[in-house]
C-alpha cells in the first residue's frame, strides 16, 4: 500500500533559493557571504591599481558574484563554482585562511589583526602565479 502526504510547499528560507548546506556550510566563509565580499571588493577597490591583476584574472567571477549580492541572478552549481574558485582566489591573494567571513570590513579586520601578529602591514601577494 502506498500512502501519499499532501504538503504545502514554502519558499525557502536561505537565500535565493539555496539549501541550507549551501547557505551554511560547516566552516567557512557561507556562499552568500563571499558573493557579497567579492561584490564589495570590486565596488569599493575596482579602480585601485594593486587589484588589477586580480580584477582581470577574475572577469568573470566577479561580476557574477556582484549579480547574486544584488539578487540579479539566482544560486545555481555553475555560479557557485565561479564564486568560489574567486573568492579562493582572492583569500589566496591576500594570504589569508578562510575563517568564516561576514563581509569585507570582517575580512579587513582579520587581516589587519594577523598583520599586527605577524609585526607587518597587510598586501596583496605579488606572485603573478596568486592571480
Amino acid at each position: 500500500m502506498t500512502v501519499f502526504t499532501l504538503f504545502q510547499v514554502r519558499a525557502s528560507p536561505y537565500p535565493y533559493g539555496m539549501s541550507k548546506k549551501e547557505a551554511s556550510p560547516k566552516e567557512g566563509t557561507n556562499f552568500a557571504n563571499k558573493a557579497l565580499i567579492l561584490g564589495q571588493v570590486w565596488m569599493e577597490h575596482k579602480t585601485d591599481d594593486e587589484m588589477a591583476d586580480f580584477f582581470a584574472y577574475n572577469d568573470i567571477g566577479i561580476p557574477l558574484a556582484f549579480a547574486y549580492a544584488e539578487g540579479i541572478v539566482d544560486y545555481t552549481p555553475s555560479l557557485d563554482r565561479y564564486v568560489t574558485e574567486t573568492f579562493d582566489s582572492l583569500l589566496e591573494a591576500l594570504n589569508i585562511e578562510d575563517a568564516g567571513f561576514d563581509d569585507l570590513p570582517d575580512l579587513w579586520d582579520a587581516l589587519e589583526a594577523l598583520a599586527k601578529y605577524n609585526n607587518q602591514p597587510p598586501k596583496l601577494s605579488n606572485r603573478q602565479d596568486d592571480l
